[in-house]
């Protein structure tokens, strides 16, 4: 799934502790529109968790947990993603 995500996003579907409300059966992961390789991860009992995948050439993707929601703030999140994706150019 992709969306734009936001920070107003993620609060407006998450619970005061954080959590996805109703969380899915697997893990569910929403890819961010704006920002290649930036994303969620939700996981069935709710946790939301910030990340970051890069393809790379030859071996696939590589997938980097970057922190939780709401641990890490959404800008936070996003800078280290961006961080990141410095490393695999």
């Amino acid at each position: 799934m992709k969306t734009k995500l936001t920070k107003r996003y993620i609060d407006s579907n998450t619970d005061s502790q954080g959590k996805w409300p109703s969380p899915p059966d697997e893990d569910l992961f929403i890819r961010d529109t704006g920002l290649a390789g930036f994303g969620i991860k939700i996981t069935p009992s709710g946790t939301v968790s910030y990340i970051y995948e890069n393809n790379i050439k030859g071996r696939g993707s590589k997938r980097t947990t970057l922190g939780r929601y709401p641990s890490l703030p959404f800008t936070d999140a996003k800078n280290e993603a961006l961080d990141t994706s410095k490393l695999y150019r």
